[in-house]
């Protein structure tokens, strides 16, 4: 079956320098279509209900802009995305959907396995918070989609009915995209998400957040099939960020940064070192092959970004390589601040 790939990818160096997707997009998913019955993809008006509680998120990238679509979680400003819709991002707006009005806003914390993201938007108060169910959908259950569609700086909206729980789906990896990673747990939708749409929120009939919509896949001609992350387990990681509960994988604050760029292929090779960085001070060379990171063994580049984001900046890490020359080395390394989310 041909899969289409619905969004836009931009392509570029990370703050640790490892090729990334980044957003305005849908990832790809690289599932079978389910045989369920299921209610065709339809485009549906956005009501005031759909725009309550709701925000268009966009973020300047090395070659232009990443949009998304985001869920207000708090009076206060927080706000719930996906993480690749601010990955590689520096400067971040939040634009109110149903006001307009903007905000900068900052990333409190992500997990990037999940694909979660929670924002503060500077000075921001009095916002309507979204309306979250209480209860998960089932099988059968009409959702309507809404985002910033294909980053207009429009809310659209579009529905179907649930196919599936507890769904797995195949992804480009988060991790400089070498290779497919697999999602578990989504909802499973003929939603119709499109690209900007991720972040944003899937809802039930009755207008609650039972989802966030997160990656999307052209089945066939008239069912575009959606994935969504379920509402609790996206408020759970959200509740530990805004609560400053650090987890391995749900991270608080700026990433670490090493100073590297890593190439096209899943090797722990350097195709770059940046000047004035923690490598450069360290030694590391273009060429050179990291080997070992804190003591944990470095077989790939995608192995190799999973570590270092369970680090924090002014970490000292044990570091061993092979320089260019295949001479093995080691350095103690001060990790500096990614200068992008």
């Amino acid at each position: 079956m041909l899969l289409v790939v619905l969004g836009l990818l931009a392509w570029q160096v990370t703050g640790f320098g490892a090729r990334d997707m980044r957003s305005g997009y849908v990832p790809r998913a690289q599932v079978p279509r389910s045989e369920t019955q299921e209610i065709p993809t339809y485009s549906t008006a956005v009501t005031a209900e759909m725009s309550a509680g709701i925000v268009l998120v966009t973020g300047d990238v090395d070659n232009g802009v990443s949009s998304g679509t985001g869920i207000i979680l708090s009076e206060s400003g927080l706000v719930l995305t996906n993480y690749h819709v601010v990955s590689g991002t520096t400067d971040l707006t939040v634009r109110i959907a149903d006001t307009g009005h903007a905000y900068d806003a900052d990333l409190l914390g992500r997990n990037v396995w999940a694909d979660i993201a929670v924002l503060q938007l500077e000075g921001a108060g009095g916002l309507t918070e979204a309306n979250i169910a209480a209860d998960p959908v089932a099988v059968g259950d009409r959702v309507v989609a809404v985002g910033n569609g294909d980053g207009g700086g429009v809310l659209l909206a579009s529905g179907g009915s649930v196919t599936e729980l507890d769904a797995t789906v195949m992804l480009e990896s988060a991790f400089g995209s070498y290779g497919y990673e697999d999602a578990d747990g989504m909802i499973r939708s003929t939603a119709g998400a499109i690209p900007g749409y991720s972040g944003g929120p899937t809802y039930n009939a009755a207008t609650e957040v039972v989802g966030v919509t997160s990656a999307g896949q052209d089945a066939v001609a008239a069912q575009m099939s959606t994935y969504s992350i379920p509402i609790a387990k996206a408020a759970a990681i959200a509740d530990d960020i805004a609560a400053g509960r650090q987890s391995e994988q749900t991270r608080i604050g700026p990433g670490a940064w090493l100073g590297v760029s890593l190439g096209t292929r899943n090797v722990a090779v350097l195709t770059a070192v940046y000047p004035n960085s923690p490598a450069a001070a360290a030694g590391l060379t273009p060429g050179s092959t990291i080997t070992s990171f804190d003591g944990q063994p470095i077989s790939s580049a995608s192995g190799l970004l999973k570590v270092v984001e369970s680090y924090d900046p002014d970490d000292v890490v044990d570091v061993a390589w092979q320089d260019d020359q295949g001479e093995p080395r080691e350095a103690s390394i001060v990790l500096g601040t990614s200068p992008t989310n």
